[in-house]
């Protein structure tokens, strides 16, 4: 089994049909997306159409699905990055068909399977960043999983707790090219896939990775021969 893994596509059409041109051509047998389909970019219902298409992947919800598809009153209890990701998200509620609305509004927050866990960005939670490491403590003390799949910080990591040891250490994959970690059965691994997405805070180009439960092997790929050079505001 080899599934691929792709996520915060941020309605940025073409690195997204790039992304999972290259999964397919590397032979995956599903895909699994992570969330945040939409916002910052300007294809939000091509890229939900796409998905709503394709009820064979599983989508979790991201910060910015919930963004889109809650009471107009509600935004004000969510946390923005910045003024320019808010007017986004108005944005995108505008543009989005009501179809698209309700598939958002309906994905799930994690899918398990394999004793992975897999959600967008925490157990939970899908706005807490996995950078402060009592961010990354809490969430392997609540993990039952020996795996867990992550976005939304849009940086490739691999957060490893070994079973011999009385704390986490964290490892950072090549952030070019490819690279494969084999994940030891006796430990735990917390792992960000990456960003599909172009935007300008995003120094790397497009990323995605597959995984193959059975060997326990992780593959990380970026697609260096794609890297915009005017990319998404942010």
């Amino acid at each position: 089994m080899r599934i691929g893994i792709l996520t915060d596509i941020h309605s940025d059409w073409d690195p997204f049909c790039r992304v999972v041109d290259h999964l397919e051509r590397q032979g995956v047998d599903r895909l699994i997306c992570l969330g945040d389909l939409v916002v910052h970019g300007h294809a939000h219902n091509s890229v939900v159409d796409f998905f709503r298409a394709r009820p064979d992947i599983p989508v979790i919800k991201g910060n910015h699905d919930i963004g889109v598809t809650i009471p107009e009153h509600q935004l004000e209890q969510l946390h923005f990055f910045s003024e320019q990701s808010r007017r986004h998200t108005e944005l995108a509620r505008t543009d989005l068909s009501d179809e698209n609305k309700h598939y958002l509004a309906t994905l799930p927050l994690q899918l398990t399977e394999h004793d992975v866990l897999y959600t967008h960005a925490t157990i939970g939670n899908p706005f807490a960043l996995l950078r402060l490491p009592e961010t990354i403590r809490d969430t392997f003390a609540r993990l039952t999983q020996s795996v867990m799949f992550a976005g939304h910080t849009h940086r490739t990591r691999l957060h490893h707790w070994p079973a011999n040891k009385a704390h986490w250490c964290t490892d950072h994959p090549l952030e070019t090219g490819h690279h494969t970690v084999e994940l030891n059965p006796a430990d735990r691994y917390i792992i960000n896939v990456g960003c599909t997405a172009q935007l300008k805070y995003d120094p790397h180009p497009p990323a995605c990775a597959v995984f193959q439960p059975h060997e326990r092997l992780v593959h990380f790929h970026e697609l260096r021969d794609y890297r915009r050079i005017y990319q998404l505001g942010f």
